[in-house]
């Protein structure tokens, strides 16, 4: 240690007030910046952070501002409009701003969650536009289930897709699944319910047999008029670790069926063909076995001899 509070590193002094040095850096990465212009990306209390684009006099810059009372926001300092001046601005507000640089990171943080779900469902459409689709059954609501994954609960309006290859859950509208599933994974996909009348009520009635008769003509009229049909389906979709309920108004389970016979004849022939004995399933059944040889080794079960000679037996 030197006078100064300066210490020796690798043959180099190193001070201790150094905050560059030894304060590791927790930037995020901000580019490409979410807007050409944002005066005020994150603020606390009267400061703020924010950019601009060239205009007029003013080269493209990052700003720290402070708003006054009566003249508005003022530049505090300012940074080009590059890495190293976002890299620039953020030591700067380390230093004389950490409130307002951890909510700047905390923005850009938000921006980066936000860019990589825009590119994952740019990822997915793409992908999901390479499969044929057979059919696609959108605008229903989770009624409940399990195995569909986090940031879907009961009530949320989700599409189910079917490709020639694959079946997809995502949100409605959406293209980021949250299920996905082979049709050799499927196990059932089902339909239930019908059409429900509602409204009417009017019961007939009257003095005498004609006055009885007009009650009832009068009262079948006034059903007629105020009963309403609406479709109640519910649909049980399950996998191999997942099981769901859907709920839908657009068609009743009948034409369901009709709608989704190939997709079901899918799941069907997948679940009646034995699978594949790839070299992939291969490789995994033998590394399983062998875990379990390793297991009953190590639990006393099979003498060092028997071990070797079972795991020589699988190896060849």
């Amino acid at each position: 240690m030197l006078p100064g509070g300066v210490q020796i590193q690798g043959g180099s002094a190193v001070s201790d007030n150094d905050a560059t040095l030894n304060t590791p850096t927790d930037v995020p990465d901000l580019f490409p910046l979410p807007t050409a212009n944002s005066w005020s990306f994150a603020n606390v209390g009267n400061v703020s952070f924010g950019w601009t684009e060239k205009n007029g006099k003013h080269d493209a810059q990052f700003q720290v501002q402070k708003v006054g009372t009566f003249r508005g926001w003022t530049p505090v300092k300012t940074w080009p409009l590059t890495e190293p001046g976002w890299q620039a601005a953020s030591e700067f507000m380390r230093s004389t701003h950490p409130d307002l640089f951890e909510q700047v990171r905390e923005a850009a943080r938000r921006d980066a969650d936000r860019k990589a779900a825009l590119a994952r469902s740019a990822e997915f459409r793409e992908l999901r536009q390479d499969q044929k689709s057979l059919a696609t059954l959108a605008g229903c609501v989770l009624l409940g289930g399990y195995g569909v994954g986090d940031g879907i609960s009961a009530g949320t309006k989700i599409d189910l897709h079917f490709t020639d290859q694959e079946i997809w859950l995502t949100k409605a509208t959406g293209h980021i699944p949250y299920l996905r599933r082979s049709y050799a994974a499927a196990r059932a996909f089902e339909f239930e319910g019908g059409v429900v009348r509602t409204g009417g009520g009017y019961m007939g009635g009257g003095f005498g047999v004609l006055g009885a008769a007009e009650g009832i003509a009068m009262a079948t009229l006034l059903n007629s008029l105020t009963s309403k049909s609406s479709v109640h389906t519910t649909i049980r979709f399950e996998t191999e670790d997942a099981e769901i309920f859907l709920f839908t108004d657009q068609a009743t389970p009948k034409t369901l069926l009709m709608q989704f016979a190939e997709v079901r004849a899918k799941i069907k022939t997948a679940a009646a063909s034995p699978p594949e004995d790839t070299p992939e399933t291969k490789t995994g059944d033998l590394t399983e076995q062998l875990a379990r040889l390793g297991d009953l080794f190590q639990k006393g079960l099979l003498t060092a001899n028997e071990f070797a000679a079972a795991k020589t037996r699988l190896l060849n």
